[in-house]
């Protein structure tokens, strides 16, 4: 290799080449269609780099977070939720253009999240179960 230094440095980065569809891509482009910030795409590289194609895993994989609920605790959420919107909701007067669906419903204007919150705060003190 021909250079005006003595030594010549480790190369910062490698040469990498983008395809998609087997046509080569930039990298700009690349990272719009797979939806790729620049840290997270450098991140994915270097970990290729250093263990090959091996799925990541979280470091906090096995421990659990204060906050999370058991399974039973968000079925029973889920199924007041559900009984909730049985009771409440009415099904959405004509047609929204930007709304393709016509199984909409919505909740009164009275109904708000700290008042659905309440409702659920009571049913919970009723049965003895945690409050979520």
């Amino acid at each position: 290799m021909h250079s005006r230094k003595k030594e010549q440095s480790p190369r910062a980065s490698q040469l990498t080449d983008f395809y998609f569809h087997g046509r080569r891509i930039c990298i700009t482009l690349f990272r719009y269609l797979h939806c790729l910030g620049k840290r997270r795409l450098t991140s994915l590289m270097k970990q290729y780099k250093s263990e090959g194609i091996e799925a990541r895993i979280h470091k906090r994989k096995k421990v659990m977070l204060h906050n999370v609920l058991a399974k039973e605790d968000y079925e029973r959420v889920k199924d007041f939720i559900s009984n909730y919107a049985e009771l409440h909701v009415m099904p959405l007067p004509g047609r929204i253009p930007q709304s393709w669906r016509s199984d909409v419903f919505l909740l009164p204007t009275n109904c708000t999240k700290i008042s659905v919150y309440r409702a659920y705060e009571a049913v919970v003190k009723e049965s003895g179960f945690r409050c979520v």
